[in-house]
């Protein structure tokens, strides 16, 4: 199940960085596996969000830096490490917006 999660991630382009991104598509319970999953596979930085929470694992961007760019424009709360973060978002937004987020200020 996971790993089918995996390839059919979006993935994009941060600078010399690739972030991959999976909204809803695994439970919360399983967002932490396949962000480092993702993370794993695109030698990068794996982004899950799965019913308002979200997990960051990350192998060459601040995860926690990233966490605080999702909330300061969505609101919410958690943290976490330069490797990994997790927390709540207020509203529930689309990959898209996620890109539109993240690279403003990547």
């Amino acid at each position: 199940m996971l790993p089918g999660f995996v390839e059919s991630a979006t993935i994009v382009e941060a600078g010399s960085s690739k972030i991959g991104i999976q909204i809803d598509a695994v439970s919360a319970k399983l967002a932490g596996k396949l962000a480092a999953m993702i993370a794993g596979k695109i030698d990068g930085t794996g982004i899950v969000i799965s019913d308002g929470n979200v997990v960051i694992n990350s192998k060459n961007l601040n995860a926690n830096d990233l966490l605080k760019k999702l909330h300061k424009a969505v609101g919410g709360k958690g943290g976490g490490s330069s490797n990994a973060a997790s927390g709540r978002l207020d509203k529930q937004i689309t990959t898209e917006q996620v890109i539109e987020i993240l690279k403003g200020g990547i």
